[in-house]
């Protein structure tokens, strides 16, 4: 503790030089960074090896719940799966230009829901859906399943769709 105190005088003396400052204060944020993802990521930074059956059951909004085919042994792999990217977004996101949504957990049997982040939602009759944006801005995609008669977050995903840029100098 005396140390730290007697490297506060020594900093404010100026015997560290502007770059051992630099270093210095570098780490610091770089210290504070990581702490804050820490924090931020729920304490949960894992190795993606990880198996799902041995995460704890930590989800909003499904923690406590039970699978019938698991019993009392606690949640199936099926309640995280929209952990996992269920969307795949293709096109050009570019305004006027068609996008497509492709949901990789479709299953012909369910109900999906997907809500394209700009007010419409469709109901999914296919794995695929298309939509042409007219306004560009950042869009949250969200594919919602049937389960219980209530409509549960399969996934999510946050697109940007731009303006087309222009290809010749002299229209500008």
């Amino acid at each position: 503790m005396e140390q730290t105190v007697q490297s506060l005088r020594d900093l404010r003396k100026g015997i560290f030089n502007e770059r051992s400052k630099d270093l210095l204060l570098a780490f610091l944020i770089a210290l504070i960074g990581l702490a804050g993802s820490y924090l931020v990521l729920g304490k949960s930074i894992r190795d993606r090896g990880i198996s799902f059956d041995a995460l704890p059951a930590e989800i909003p909004g499904v923690a406590g719940q039970e699978d019938a085919s698991t019993g009392s042994e606690g949640l199936s792999q099926s309640a995280y799966q929209f952990r996992q990217e269920a969307l795949l977004v293709q096109g050009s996101m570019l305004v006027g230009h068609i996008t497509r949504i492709s949901n990789l957990a479709f299953d012909p049997r369910g109900s999906y829901l997907l809500d394209y982040g700009n007010g419409i939602r469709h109901r999914m009759t296919s794995s695929t859906m298309s939509i042409r944006y007219e306004v560009p801005g950042i869009y949250l995609l969200q594919c919602y399943v049937l389960e219980a008669e209530k409509w549960k977050l399969l996934s999510a995903e946050t697109i940007t769709i731009r303006r087309p840029q222009h290809q010749t100098w002299s229209e500008h």
